[in-house]
């Protein structure tokens, strides 16, 4: 079994909704997740509403990102979008099986306030 802690975001009119639709898509691997939250310290004028998640699965590491991004299409993701942009939403491996995957976002204080409320 494997053991994944991701971030879900998204910055989309709808973010409340597209992020309950994809917790439910993924809900068999989760082991726990947080609420919904804003960092209140994002630079974005628009800004994203998260979830940080810890998932147990028998994917590998490739499939559950190709099993991510799929998903992040699935719900009106728009490729190249980022920052300000409308972004429907955004799922992020940032760590598998204790190896950091995304050390920028692991550093980010959205990630870093969602993994304090995992804890």
């Amino acid at each position: 079994m494997n053991s994944a802690i991701i971030s879900l975001g998204s910055n989309s009119p709808y973010k409340e909704t597209i992020l309950r639709h994809a917790m439910e898509q993924i809900a068999p691997m989760v082991v726990n997740s947080t609420t919904q939250y804003v960092d209140k310290d994002q630079p974005y004028s628009n800004p994203y509403l998260n979830i940080v998640a810890r998932l147990e699965t028998t994917l590998d590491y490739d499939s559950l990102n190709k099993l991510f991004k799929e998903l992040e299409v699935k719900m009106g993701r728009q490729k190249g979008s980022r920052n300000d942009d409308p972004v429907a939403l955004d799922i992020d491996i940032v760590i598998f099986n204790d190896e950091v995957m995304r050390p920028r976002d692991l550093n980010s204080s959205y990630f870093k306030m969602g993994l304090e409320m995992l804890q």
